[in-house]
């Protein structure tokens, strides 16, 4: 089974939009199943990681291993190769 995402005020709107109490939890599940299904993406979190030995500018994302240089090194908040939010966490 695939995750499927849905935004909360969806839900309630759905819940909301017919005032009749549900009772039983069947009705529950059948009602979030109408609720459209957000377009969301799980978030990587990685680090950069200095190159020993490499140009000073040199940077390892610990996600995905591809390096990059530069000013790319020194200012992105992500990974342009993988995506990762370069926020400490681990990949």
């Amino acid at each position: 089974m695939v995750d499927e995402y849905i935004r909360r005020k969806d839900a309630i709107r759905a819940f909301e939009a017919d005032n009749q109490r549900l009772y039983y939890p069947f009705e529950v599940t059948n009602r979030l199943r109408t609720v459209p299904a957000a377009d969301a993406a799980p978030v990587v979190h990685g680090r950069w990681l200095d190159i020993s030995g490499v140009d000073h500018d040199s940077k390892l994302c610990s996600s995905c291993g591809i390096g990059v240089t530069g000013l790319l090194a020194k200012r992105c908040n992500y990974c342009p190769n993988c995506g990762a939010k370069m926020d400490g966490g681990e990949a």
